[in-house]
């Protein structure tokens, strides 16, 4: 008995060691700032619903989609690129060569950000055509705002991916703290004193971004910008390419399930998938969150120090899992508590869906180790990419047998592969240097 306690002991003087890391307390930072963007975020979706008509939301909501597709694409993955070219050279104390970068990588944005703005611009009537079904003064004007949209979200990511890239964590939070908040504010205010309409409910929406900017620039310190010539642009995107392709095939397969759902069963399996999915979405989060924090420490590791770092974040990673399996018994409980009965199914739906994340948890480690420390972005995007085929097709195999409950499974069986391929590859590459 004097033994077991004693075990416990140690373990939980680990875990108390683990919790208050540096590691631990950048993913605070991240992670609490992630959350308030999409707590602030759902607010500002149900309050402009609520000002708005079901048509004028649709509008609005369209316009906000095709502004944040288009900004993640125009990154073209350099913000994730800095996380691996950076923190190298500030442990070097090269602040020339950091410069350099930074002002390219700027450079790369805003001309990526100018063509999407001409894009936009100079077809705007197909646009508003294509996604809005008019060719109205309002529609394009809606699709020429939109082109602000995506100039202004470029720019508050890379700034936010900036100071991600130099570990300032504490200042990433504040900045989307500033992102999020007084865009809240705003549009409860104006609410109270003028009824809303599209253009207008627009506008506030791009305040979080301007914001941002605003911040942003401040937090950087513009001053790269007079650092001589730039950084071998070829460099950066024989890196940041492979990012950018993951983040497509992410992208991708994490919105397959609700279409392939409806198409393939119905409204009411797809609303049940949905309302599962939401309250599984912490994890996700926080694993987003602790990748942000973990990319920069790889990309200025040794092999060496890589191997035994990853050793202690699967320490803090099995406390994540651990709480994961113990989520998954309250998982009726739960869906009970937030959506009532008549959404009961969901529970077996959520507890499926929570044992799918763990491998997806598992190989944050792995993952950041192969794309930062070993250089083989390529890798993750392969695998990104086998993962969308597997869910595509188990989908199509599996919804006509599970319902709500296929994707979950589908999930669950491309993690997996996905984790046996990081394990696979690390260990490979390890063992060939």
């Amino acid at each position: 008995m004097r033994i077991i306690r004693k075990g416990f002991y140690m373990i939980f003087k680990l875990f108390k060691k683990l919790l208050i890391s540096y590691t631990a307390k950048d993913l605070y930072y991240v992670s609490t700032g992630n959350l308030i963007i999409i707590i602030t975020g759902f607010i500002f979706t149900v309050l402009v619903a609520r000002n708005l008509t079901p048509e004028y939301f649709g509008v609005f909501s369209a316009v906000a989609s095709l502004t944040l597709i288009f900004s993640d694409m125009g990154d073209l993955g350099i913000g994730g690129g800095l996380a691996n070219f950076l923190p190298p050279l500030i442990q070097k104390n090269d602040h020339l060569s950091v410069a350099k970068i930074i002002k390219t990588t700027l450079f790369l944005q805003l001309s990526s950000a100018l063509i999407i703005y001409l894009i936009f611009f100079f077809f705007s009537k197909d646009i508003a055509f294509l996604i809005l079904q008019s060719q109205s003064i309002d529609s394009i004007y809606f699709v020429r705002l939109a082109a602000i949209g995506v100039i202004l979200f470029m720019l508050f990511n890379f700034f936010n991916s900036v100071l991600g890239a130099k570990e300032q964590f504490r200042k990433t939070f504040w900045l989307m703290f500033s992102y999020s908040i007084p865009r809240l504010l705003i549009l409860l205010l104006i609410s109270l004193f003028i009824n809303l309409d599209t253009a207008k409910t627009l506008l506030i929406f791009f305040v979080g971004p301007l914001i941002g900017c605003i911040i942003g620039a401040l937090m950087v310190n513009l001053n790269f910008i007079k650092a001589k010539g730039f950084y071998p642009i070829k460099k950066i995107f024989n890196f940041s390419i492979f990012l950018l392709m993951n983040k497509i095939f992410v992208s991708l397969f994490s919105r397959l399930d609700i279409i392939m759902l409806t198409s393939l069963a119905s409204s009411y399996a797809a609303g049940i998938y949905s309302a599962a999915s939401r309250v599984a979405l912490i994890y996700p989060l926080i694993g987003g969150s602790l990748a942000t924090v973990l990319a920069p420490r790889y990309a200025r590791f040794s092999k060496i120090e890589a191997i035994t770092y990853t050793k202690k974040v699967f320490l803090l990673i099995s406390g994540l899992v651990l709480s994961l399996l113990l989520l998954m018994s309250f998982s009726p409980f739960l869906i009970n508590l937030i959506y009532g009965r008549e959404y009961s199914d969901a529970g077996v739906v959520l507890t499926v869906l929570l044992l799918s994340m763990s491998p997806f948890l598992l190989a944050i480690p792995t993952n950041n180790l192969l794309t930062y420390t070993i250089k083989k972005p390529q890798v993750i995007a392969s695998s990104s990419l086998i993962q969308l085929i597997i869910i595509f097709f188990l989908n199509i195999l599996l919804i006509p047998k599970l319902g709500s409950l296929a994707p979950a499974v589908s999930v669950g069986i491309a993690s997996l592969t996905a984790m046996l391929i990081s394990f696979t590859a690390v260990a490979y590459f390890l063992k060939k240097t």
